[in-house]
Protein backbone atom coordinates (compact mmCIF):
# COMPACT_ATOMS: atom_id res chain seq x y z
CA UNK A 1 0.00 0.00 0.00
CA UNK A 2 1.12 3.71 -0.23
CA UNK A 3 4.22 4.58 2.14
CA UNK A 4 2.56 8.15 2.05
CA UNK A 5 0.21 7.00 4.93
CA UNK A 6 1.93 3.46 5.65
CA UNK A 7 4.88 4.94 7.75
CA UNK A 8 7.20 3.57 4.61
CA UNK A 9 7.47 -0.18 4.07
CA UNK A 10 10.49 -1.01 5.95
CA UNK A 11 9.27 1.02 8.67
CA UNK A 12 9.64 -0.53 12.18
CA UNK A 13 6.30 -1.95 13.20
CA UNK A 14 4.21 0.47 15.40
CA UNK A 15 6.13 3.51 14.32
CA UNK A 16 3.19 4.36 12.77
CA UNK A 17 -0.73 3.52 13.95
CA UNK A 18 -3.64 4.22 12.55
CA UNK A 19 -6.99 4.12 14.65
CA UNK A 20 -7.06 1.89 17.75
CA UNK A 21 -3.19 2.10 17.79
CA UNK A 22 -3.09 -0.67 14.80
CA UNK A 23 0.14 0.01 13.27
CA UNK A 24 -0.71 1.36 9.76
CA UNK A 25 1.53 -1.23 8.23
CA UNK A 26 -0.46 -4.31 9.66
CA UNK A 27 -3.63 -2.08 8.60
CA UNK A 28 -2.33 -1.77 4.74
CA UNK A 29 -1.74 -4.95 4.55
CA UNK A 30 -5.17 -6.55 5.91
CA UNK A 31 -6.45 -4.11 3.10
CA UNK A 32 -4.57 -5.04 0.59
CA UNK A 33 -5.06 -8.79 1.66
CA UNK A 34 -9.35 -8.30 1.65
CA UNK A 35 -11.30 -10.04 -0.73
CA UNK A 36 -13.52 -7.03 -1.09
CA UNK A 37 -12.55 -4.03 -2.64
CA UNK A 38 -10.68 -1.06 -0.36
CA UNK A 39 -10.10 2.30 -1.37
CA UNK A 40 -7.80 4.79 0.75
CA UNK A 41 -9.04 8.17 0.50
CA UNK A 42 -8.37 11.07 1.82
CA UNK A 43 -11.31 12.35 4.18
CA UNK A 44 -11.09 16.12 3.78
CA UNK A 45 -10.15 15.98 -0.09
CA UNK A 46 -11.84 12.70 -1.17
CA UNK A 47 -8.74 12.16 -3.17
CA UNK A 48 -7.90 8.05 -3.77
CA UNK A 49 -4.88 7.74 -2.07
CA UNK A 50 -4.97 3.90 -2.60
CA UNK A 51 -6.42 0.76 -3.63
CA UNK A 52 -6.00 -2.88 -3.32
CA UNK A 53 -6.00 -5.76 -5.93
CA UNK A 54 -9.79 -6.82 -5.60
CA UNK A 55 -10.52 -3.16 -6.03
CA UNK A 56 -8.56 -3.02 -9.36
CA UNK A 57 -10.75 -5.92 -10.51
CA UNK A 58 -13.94 -4.39 -9.35
CA UNK A 59 -13.40 -1.16 -11.28
CA UNK A 60 -11.70 -3.43 -14.61
CA UNK A 61 -8.76 -0.36 -14.09
CA UNK A 62 -5.13 -0.66 -13.10
CA UNK A 63 -4.63 0.84 -9.44
CA UNK A 64 -2.54 3.80 -11.39
CA UNK A 65 -5.50 4.78 -13.23
CA UNK A 66 -7.86 4.83 -9.77
CA UNK A 67 -5.00 6.76 -7.05
CA UNK A 68 -5.52 10.44 -7.60
CA UNK A 69 -9.07 10.39 -8.84
CA UNK A 70 -12.25 11.60 -6.52
CA UNK A 71 -13.84 9.01 -5.22
CA UNK A 72 -16.74 10.23 -6.59
CA UNK A 73 -15.76 9.73 -9.93
CA UNK A 74 -16.29 5.91 -9.41
CA UNK A 75 -20.18 6.37 -9.80
CA UNK A 76 -22.05 7.04 -12.59
CA UNK A 77 -23.64 10.80 -12.85
CA UNK A 78 -27.13 9.98 -11.29
CA UNK A 79 -25.43 8.32 -8.29
CA UNK A 80 -22.22 10.74 -7.75
CA UNK A 81 -23.96 13.49 -5.89
CA UNK A 82 -25.66 11.08 -3.37
CA UNK A 83 -22.10 9.12 -2.68
CA UNK A 84 -20.37 12.64 -2.29
CA UNK A 85 -22.65 13.17 0.51
CA UNK A 86 -22.91 10.10 2.34
CA UNK A 87 -18.83 10.24 2.12
CA UNK A 88 -19.01 13.77 3.61
CA UNK A 89 -21.03 12.43 6.21
CA UNK A 90 -18.97 9.37 6.67
CA UNK A 91 -15.61 11.70 7.26
CA UNK A 92 -17.23 14.15 9.61
CA UNK A 93 -19.45 10.98 11.70
CA UNK A 94 -15.87 9.78 12.44
CA UNK A 95 -17.00 6.14 13.06
CA UNK A 96 -18.02 3.30 10.62
CA UNK A 97 -20.68 4.66 8.25
CA UNK A 98 -22.67 1.87 5.95
CA UNK A 99 -24.98 2.52 2.47
CA UNK A 100 -25.93 1.02 -0.76
CA UNK A 101 -24.49 2.31 -3.86
CA UNK A 102 -23.55 2.11 -7.20
CA UNK A 103 -20.41 1.88 -8.73
CA UNK A 104 -19.36 2.24 -12.75
CA UNK A 105 -16.46 0.07 -14.31
CA UNK A 106 -14.19 1.01 -16.91
CA UNK A 107 -16.86 -0.53 -19.50
CA UNK A 108 -19.28 1.68 -18.24
CA UNK A 109 -21.45 -1.70 -16.56
CA UNK A 110 -23.29 -0.56 -12.98
CA UNK A 111 -22.35 -2.76 -10.74
CA UNK A 112 -24.38 -2.55 -7.44
CA UNK A 113 -22.32 -2.25 -3.94
CA UNK A 114 -22.60 -2.24 -0.21
CA UNK A 115 -20.27 0.04 1.32
CA UNK A 116 -18.92 0.23 4.53
CA UNK A 117 -16.28 3.21 6.10
CA UNK A 118 -14.22 3.67 9.11
CA UNK A 119 -12.07 6.96 9.43
CA UNK A 120 -8.20 6.88 10.61
CA UNK A 121 -5.76 9.40 11.65
CA UNK A 122 -2.42 8.30 10.65
CA UNK A 123 0.66 11.05 11.21
CA UNK A 124 -2.12 13.81 11.22
CA UNK A 125 -3.64 13.09 8.42
CA UNK A 126 -7.07 12.39 8.52
CA UNK A 127 -7.83 8.53 6.64
CA UNK A 128 -11.38 7.60 5.37
CA UNK A 129 -10.88 3.58 4.52
CA UNK A 130 -13.75 2.60 2.03
CA UNK A 131 -14.97 -1.39 1.54
CA UNK A 132 -17.05 -2.24 -1.36
CA UNK A 133 -18.23 -5.07 -1.47
CA UNK A 134 -20.24 -6.49 -5.05
CA UNK A 135 -23.76 -7.85 -4.35
CA UNK A 136 -23.88 -9.39 -7.70
CA UNK A 137 -21.43 -12.64 -5.89
CA UNK A 138 -24.37 -12.34 -2.66
CA UNK A 139 -27.18 -12.75 -5.39
CA UNK A 140 -26.02 -15.55 -7.21
CA UNK A 141 -24.85 -17.08 -3.69
CA UNK A 142 -28.21 -17.13 -2.43
CA UNK A 143 -29.68 -18.73 -6.15
CA UNK A 144 -27.40 -21.73 -5.77
CA UNK A 145 -28.84 -22.08 -1.52
CA UNK A 146 -32.03 -22.08 -3.07
CA UNK A 147 -30.84 -25.00 -5.65
CA UNK A 148 -29.45 -26.37 -2.79
CA UNK A 149 -32.10 -26.66 -0.89
CA UNK A 150 -34.38 -27.46 -3.46
CA UNK A 151 -32.18 -30.48 -3.88
CA UNK A 152 -31.87 -31.31 -0.32
CA UNK A 153 -35.94 -31.25 -0.25
CA UNK A 154 -36.14 -33.98 -3.01
CA UNK A 155 -33.44 -36.13 -1.60
CA UNK A 156 -35.41 -36.40 1.80
CA UNK A 157 -38.86 -36.61 0.39
CA UNK A 158 -37.87 -39.52 -1.90
CA UNK A 159 -35.32 -41.01 0.36
CA UNK A 160 -35.22 -44.99 0.64
CA UNK A 161 -35.33 -44.61 4.77
CA UNK A 162 -37.24 -42.59 7.05
CA UNK A 163 -35.73 -39.17 7.46
CA UNK A 164 -36.64 -36.43 9.38
CA UNK A 165 -34.80 -32.89 8.94
CA UNK A 166 -35.60 -30.15 11.69
CA UNK A 167 -34.43 -26.82 12.88
CA UNK A 168 -32.83 -26.35 16.23
CA UNK A 169 -36.22 -24.78 17.72
CA UNK A 170 -37.94 -28.22 17.00
CA UNK A 171 -39.71 -26.78 13.80
CA UNK A 172 -39.52 -30.06 11.31
CA UNK A 173 -38.85 -28.63 7.55
CA UNK A 174 -38.72 -31.69 5.81
CA UNK A 175 -40.05 -35.32 6.48
CA UNK A 176 -39.66 -38.54 3.93
CA UNK A 177 -42.23 -40.04 2.31
CA UNK A 178 -41.39 -43.35 3.54
CA UNK A 179 -41.21 -41.86 7.46
CA UNK A 180 -45.31 -41.24 6.48
CA UNK A 181 -45.66 -44.73 5.22
CA UNK A 182 -44.49 -46.38 7.85
CA UNK A 183 -45.53 -44.10 10.65
CA UNK A 184 -48.77 -42.78 9.21
CA UNK A 185 -47.51 -39.27 10.72
CA UNK A 186 -47.20 -36.50 7.98
CA UNK A 187 -45.64 -33.12 8.34
CA UNK A 188 -48.67 -31.24 9.55
CA UNK A 189 -49.51 -33.74 12.14
CA UNK A 190 -45.75 -33.54 14.19
CA UNK A 191 -44.77 -29.76 13.16
CA UNK A 192 -42.65 -29.52 16.09
CA UNK A 193 -39.89 -33.17 16.61
CA UNK A 194 -41.00 -32.91 20.21
CA UNK A 195 -44.54 -33.39 19.07
CA UNK A 196 -43.22 -36.26 17.65
CA UNK A 197 -41.32 -37.98 20.62
CA UNK A 198 -45.23 -37.45 22.55
CA UNK A 199 -46.36 -39.12 19.71
CA UNK A 200 -44.00 -42.03 19.05
CA UNK A 201 -42.82 -42.74 22.96
CA UNK A 202 -43.84 -43.49 25.93
CA UNK A 203 -42.60 -42.84 29.98
CA UNK A 204 -39.06 -43.79 30.83
CA UNK A 205 -38.40 -44.00 26.90
CA UNK A 206 -39.71 -40.60 26.41
CA UNK A 207 -37.66 -38.87 28.83
CA UNK A 208 -34.81 -40.78 27.57
CA UNK A 209 -35.53 -39.39 23.34
CA UNK A 210 -35.46 -36.15 25.49
CA UNK A 211 -32.64 -36.38 26.96
CA UNK A 212 -30.86 -37.52 23.45
CA UNK A 213 -32.56 -34.65 21.95
CA UNK A 214 -30.43 -31.91 23.96
CA UNK A 215 -27.57 -34.16 23.59
CA UNK A 216 -27.88 -33.66 19.45
CA UNK A 217 -28.71 -29.80 19.85
CA UNK A 218 -25.46 -29.45 21.77
CA UNK A 219 -22.75 -31.52 20.33
CA UNK A 220 -21.35 -30.58 16.89
CA UNK A 221 -20.47 -33.75 15.18
CA UNK A 222 -22.74 -36.98 14.36
CA UNK A 223 -24.12 -39.49 16.69
CA UNK A 224 -26.09 -42.65 16.42
CA UNK A 225 -29.03 -42.63 18.54
CA UNK A 226 -29.47 -46.03 19.00
CA UNK A 227 -32.37 -48.90 19.12
CA UNK A 228 -35.62 -47.29 19.56
CA UNK A 229 -39.56 -49.35 19.34
CA UNK A 230 -41.45 -46.45 18.27
CA UNK A 231 -45.51 -46.42 17.84
CA UNK A 232 -47.10 -45.65 14.78
CA UNK A 233 -50.27 -43.72 14.53
CA UNK A 234 -52.11 -46.88 14.01
CA UNK A 235 -51.70 -48.37 17.34
CA UNK A 236 -48.66 -51.02 15.74
CA UNK A 237 -44.75 -50.85 16.14
CA UNK A 238 -41.44 -50.64 14.40
CA UNK A 239 -38.39 -51.05 15.52
CA UNK A 240 -35.47 -48.25 14.24
CA UNK A 241 -32.24 -47.74 14.14
CA UNK A 242 -31.68 -44.27 14.43
CA UNK A 243 -29.07 -41.93 13.34
CA UNK A 244 -28.59 -38.17 14.11
CA UNK A 245 -26.58 -35.30 13.57
CA UNK A 246 -25.89 -31.96 12.51
CA UNK A 247 -26.70 -30.88 8.81
CA UNK A 248 -26.10 -27.21 7.91
CA UNK A 249 -28.20 -23.97 8.47
CA UNK A 250 -31.15 -22.38 7.37
CA UNK A 251 -30.74 -18.85 5.22
CA UNK A 252 -32.65 -17.02 8.86
CA UNK A 253 -28.99 -18.96 10.42
CA UNK A 254 -31.11 -21.58 12.53
CA UNK A 255 -29.02 -24.86 12.73
CA UNK A 256 -30.47 -27.83 10.92
CA UNK A 257 -30.03 -31.06 12.27
CA UNK A 258 -31.25 -34.75 10.75
CA UNK A 259 -32.48 -38.02 12.00
CA UNK A 260 -32.13 -41.11 9.78
CA UNK A 261 -33.22 -43.95 10.53
CA UNK A 262 -33.50 -47.70 9.21
CA UNK A 263 -36.34 -49.92 10.02
CA UNK A 264 -35.24 -53.21 11.01
CA UNK A 265 -38.52 -54.57 12.55
CA UNK A 266 -38.36 -57.37 9.69
CA UNK A 267 -35.17 -58.21 10.30
CA UNK A 268 -36.17 -58.86 14.30
CA UNK A 269 -38.94 -60.65 12.70
CA UNK A 270 -37.28 -62.38 9.75
CA UNK A 271 -34.19 -63.65 11.22
CA UNK A 272 -33.52 -65.87 8.90
CA UNK A 273 -33.49 -63.43 6.56
CA UNK A 274 -31.15 -61.00 8.29
CA UNK A 275 -28.29 -61.36 5.82
CA UNK A 276 -30.39 -60.15 3.09
CA UNK A 277 -32.48 -57.62 5.12
CA UNK A 278 -29.31 -56.13 6.03
CA UNK A 279 -27.54 -55.85 2.67
CA UNK A 280 -30.79 -53.92 1.51
CA UNK A 281 -30.75 -52.12 4.40
CA UNK A 282 -27.07 -50.90 4.16
CA UNK A 283 -28.17 -50.14 0.57
CA UNK A 284 -30.90 -48.08 0.86
CA UNK A 285 -29.07 -45.92 3.96
CA UNK A 286 -26.00 -45.44 1.46
CA UNK A 287 -28.58 -44.58 -1.13
CA UNK A 288 -29.70 -41.89 1.17
CA UNK A 289 -26.20 -40.93 2.23
CA UNK A 290 -24.97 -40.13 -1.03
CA UNK A 291 -28.55 -38.51 -2.52
CA UNK A 292 -27.53 -36.05 0.48
CA UNK A 293 -23.92 -35.54 -0.62
CA UNK A 294 -24.95 -34.60 -3.93
CA UNK A 295 -27.61 -31.94 -2.80
CA UNK A 296 -25.48 -30.45 -0.18
CA UNK A 297 -22.44 -30.83 -3.50
CA UNK A 298 -24.71 -28.30 -5.33
CA UNK A 299 -22.88 -25.50 -3.05
CA UNK A 300 -19.79 -26.64 -4.18
CA UNK A 301 -19.13 -26.40 -8.20
CA UNK A 302 -16.00 -28.73 -8.01
CA UNK A 303 -17.94 -31.29 -5.73
CA UNK A 304 -20.50 -31.76 -8.15
CA UNK A 305 -19.72 -34.80 -10.17
CA UNK A 306 -16.57 -35.35 -8.55
CA UNK A 307 -17.39 -38.55 -6.49
CA UNK A 308 -19.40 -40.26 -9.63
CA UNK A 309 -15.82 -39.53 -11.81
CA UNK A 310 -13.49 -40.91 -9.17
CA UNK A 311 -15.37 -43.79 -8.67
CA UNK A 312 -15.95 -44.78 -12.49
CA UNK A 313 -12.01 -44.56 -12.59
CA UNK A 314 -11.65 -46.71 -9.67
CA UNK A 315 -13.63 -49.46 -10.55
CA UNK A 316 -11.32 -49.15 -13.87
CA UNK A 317 -8.72 -49.38 -11.90
CA UNK A 318 -9.94 -52.35 -9.64
CA UNK A 319 -10.75 -54.30 -12.82
CA UNK A 320 -7.07 -53.96 -14.01
CA UNK A 321 -6.14 -55.42 -10.73
CA UNK A 322 -8.10 -57.93 -11.22
CA UNK A 323 -9.63 -57.40 -7.53
CA UNK A 324 -12.72 -59.88 -7.17
CA UNK A 325 -16.14 -58.59 -7.74
CA UNK A 326 -16.70 -58.02 -4.23
CA UNK A 327 -14.18 -56.28 -3.28
CA UNK A 328 -14.59 -54.11 -6.70
CA UNK A 329 -18.33 -53.16 -5.25
CA UNK A 330 -16.37 -51.94 -2.12
CA UNK A 331 -14.14 -50.37 -3.73
CA UNK A 332 -17.49 -48.21 -5.93
CA UNK A 333 -19.51 -47.78 -3.36
CA UNK A 334 -16.48 -45.95 -1.01
CA UNK A 335 -15.52 -43.96 -4.34
CA UNK A 336 -18.73 -42.71 -4.11
CA UNK A 337 -19.26 -41.20 -1.32
CA UNK A 338 -15.48 -40.46 0.09
CA UNK A 339 -16.17 -36.87 0.32
CA UNK A 340 -19.91 -37.02 2.07
CA UNK A 341 -17.88 -35.23 5.13
CA UNK A 342 -18.29 -32.04 3.31
CA UNK A 343 -21.89 -32.06 4.27
CA UNK A 344 -20.20 -29.95 7.37
CA UNK A 345 -18.48 -27.38 5.56
CA UNK A 346 -19.78 -24.21 5.59
CA UNK A 347 -21.28 -23.43 1.88
CA UNK A 348 -19.90 -20.04 1.84
CA UNK A 349 -16.10 -21.52 2.40
CA UNK A 350 -17.34 -24.71 -0.33
CA UNK A 351 -18.74 -22.18 -3.18
CA UNK A 352 -15.40 -19.24 -2.71
CA UNK A 353 -13.28 -18.81 -5.70
CA UNK A 354 -9.66 -17.95 -5.42
CA UNK A 355 -7.51 -19.91 -2.65
CA UNK A 356 -8.43 -20.65 0.69
CA UNK A 357 -6.55 -19.79 4.21
CA UNK A 358 -4.89 -22.04 6.27
CA UNK A 359 -7.68 -22.18 9.05
CA UNK A 360 -9.94 -22.70 5.80
CA UNK A 361 -8.08 -25.15 4.35
CA UNK A 362 -7.55 -27.24 8.02
CA UNK A 363 -11.52 -27.08 7.93
CA UNK A 364 -12.21 -28.76 4.87
CA UNK A 365 -9.14 -31.33 5.76
CA UNK A 366 -12.09 -32.67 8.57
CA UNK A 367 -14.19 -33.95 5.88
CA UNK A 368 -11.78 -37.60 6.03
CA UNK A 369 -13.17 -38.21 10.08
CA UNK A 370 -16.54 -36.72 9.48
CA UNK A 371 -16.96 -38.71 6.90
CA UNK A 372 -15.95 -41.75 8.57
CA UNK A 373 -17.91 -40.82 11.55
CA UNK A 374 -21.40 -40.42 9.38
CA UNK A 375 -20.47 -43.89 7.98
CA UNK A 376 -18.86 -45.88 10.85
CA UNK A 377 -22.09 -47.48 12.13
CA UNK A 378 -22.85 -49.38 9.05
CA UNK A 379 -22.24 -52.47 8.76
CA UNK A 380 -20.62 -52.49 4.99
CA UNK A 381 -19.38 -55.66 4.26
CA UNK A 382 -16.43 -53.56 2.64
CA UNK A 383 -14.13 -51.17 4.23
CA UNK A 384 -15.87 -48.28 2.88
CA UNK A 385 -15.38 -46.28 6.41
CA UNK A 386 -11.44 -46.78 6.07
CA UNK A 387 -11.31 -45.68 2.42
CA UNK A 388 -13.17 -42.37 3.30
CA UNK A 389 -10.85 -41.75 6.17
CA UNK A 390 -7.51 -42.96 4.61
CA UNK A 391 -8.31 -41.51 1.18
CA UNK A 392 -5.58 -38.85 1.58
CA UNK A 393 -2.80 -40.67 3.63
CA UNK A 394 0.07 -40.82 1.78
CA UNK A 395 2.81 -43.77 1.90
CA UNK A 396 5.40 -41.97 3.60
CA UNK A 397 3.58 -40.25 6.25
CA UNK A 398 2.54 -37.09 4.59
CA UNK A 399 -0.96 -37.43 4.41
CA UNK A 400 -4.12 -36.49 6.74
CA UNK A 401 -5.43 -37.02 9.25
CA UNK A 402 -3.50 -39.76 10.85
CA UNK A 403 -0.05 -39.59 8.58
CA UNK A 404 -0.61 -43.32 8.04
CA UNK A 405 2.18 -45.02 6.42
CA UNK A 406 2.41 -47.81 3.67
CA UNK A 407 0.55 -50.94 4.15
CA UNK A 408 -0.99 -49.44 7.22
CA UNK A 409 -3.17 -47.78 4.51
CA UNK A 410 -5.73 -50.11 2.90
CA UNK A 411 -5.86 -51.13 -1.07
CA UNK A 412 -9.30 -49.42 -1.41
CA UNK A 413 -7.81 -46.21 -0.13
CA UNK A 414 -4.78 -46.32 -1.85
CA UNK A 415 -6.56 -46.90 -4.87
CA UNK A 416 -9.20 -44.10 -4.31
CA UNK A 417 -5.99 -42.18 -3.29
CA UNK A 418 -4.73 -42.02 -7.00
CA UNK A 419 -8.25 -41.79 -8.95
CA UNK A 420 -9.32 -38.51 -6.20
CA UNK A 421 -5.46 -36.99 -7.32
CA UNK A 422 -6.14 -37.16 -11.43
CA UNK A 423 -9.38 -36.52 -11.36
CA UNK A 424 -9.11 -33.23 -8.90
CA UNK A 425 -5.92 -32.17 -11.03
CA UNK A 426 -7.22 -33.05 -14.61
CA UNK A 427 -10.62 -30.97 -14.13
CA UNK A 428 -12.13 -27.36 -13.00
CA UNK A 429 -11.36 -26.41 -9.31
CA UNK A 430 -13.04 -23.21 -8.44
CA UNK A 431 -9.63 -21.56 -7.78
CA UNK A 432 -8.22 -22.49 -11.32
CA UNK A 433 -8.95 -24.24 -14.70
CA UNK A 434 -8.22 -28.02 -14.99
CA UNK A 435 -4.74 -28.80 -15.63
CA UNK A 436 -5.15 -31.71 -18.43
CA UNK A 437 -4.94 -35.08 -17.85
CA UNK A 438 -1.42 -35.81 -18.90
CA UNK A 439 -0.19 -33.10 -16.05
CA UNK A 440 -2.47 -35.40 -13.46
CA UNK A 441 -0.73 -38.11 -14.85
CA UNK A 442 2.61 -37.09 -14.48
CA UNK A 443 1.70 -35.54 -10.41
CA UNK A 444 1.43 -39.36 -9.58
CA UNK A 445 4.00 -40.79 -11.76
CA UNK A 446 6.41 -38.29 -9.88
CA UNK A 447 4.90 -39.32 -5.94
CA UNK A 448 5.45 -43.74 -7.28
CA UNK A 449 6.37 -45.60 -4.46
CA UNK A 450 6.60 -42.08 -1.73
CA UNK A 451 3.23 -41.14 -2.05
CA UNK A 452 1.15 -43.40 -3.94
CA UNK A 453 1.02 -47.13 -4.82
CA UNK A 454 3.28 -48.32 -7.18
CA UNK A 455 1.25 -50.81 -8.92
CA UNK A 456 -2.01 -48.78 -8.68
CA UNK A 457 0.21 -46.03 -10.48
CA UNK A 458 0.91 -47.96 -13.49
CA UNK A 459 -2.70 -49.29 -14.20
CA UNK A 460 -3.76 -45.94 -13.76
CA UNK A 461 -1.58 -44.77 -16.69
CA UNK A 462 -1.86 -47.58 -18.77
CA UNK A 463 -5.63 -46.88 -18.41
CA UNK A 464 -5.14 -43.53 -20.39
CA UNK A 465 -2.33 -43.97 -22.26
CA UNK A 466 -2.63 -47.18 -23.96
CA UNK A 467 -6.08 -48.28 -23.16
CA UNK A 468 -7.87 -45.33 -24.33
CA UNK A 469 -10.14 -44.55 -20.70
CA UNK A 470 -11.24 -41.17 -19.89
CA UNK A 471 -12.86 -39.36 -17.52
CA UNK A 472 -17.19 -38.90 -17.87
CA UNK A 473 -17.70 -35.23 -19.04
Amino acid sequence: MDKRYEGGADGAAGSTRAAGGVPATAWARLAAAAADAVFIADAGSGEILDCNAAAERLCGRPRGRIIGRHQGTLHPADEAQRYRAEFGRAARLGHEVSWDSVLVDAAGERIPVEISSAVAEVDGRRLIMGIFRDVRQSDRAAMQRRESERELQEAVAGAPVPVMVHAEDGEVVLLSREWTRLTGYAREDIPTVERWLECAYDGTVLAEAHRRLTELRERAGPDLQGEFSVRTRDGGSRIWKLYAGPLGRLADGRRLLLSMAVDITDHRLAEAQRRAGAERLERSLAATVEAMARAMAKRDPYTAGHQDRVAGLCVAIAGELRLDPEQARGVRMGAGIHDIGKIYVPSEILNRPGRLSEPEMALIRTHCEVGHDIVRHVEFPWPVGDMILQHHERLDGSGYPRGLTGEAICLEARILAVADVVEAMASYRPYRPGLGIDTALSEVERGRERLYDGQVVDVCVTLFRRKGFELPV
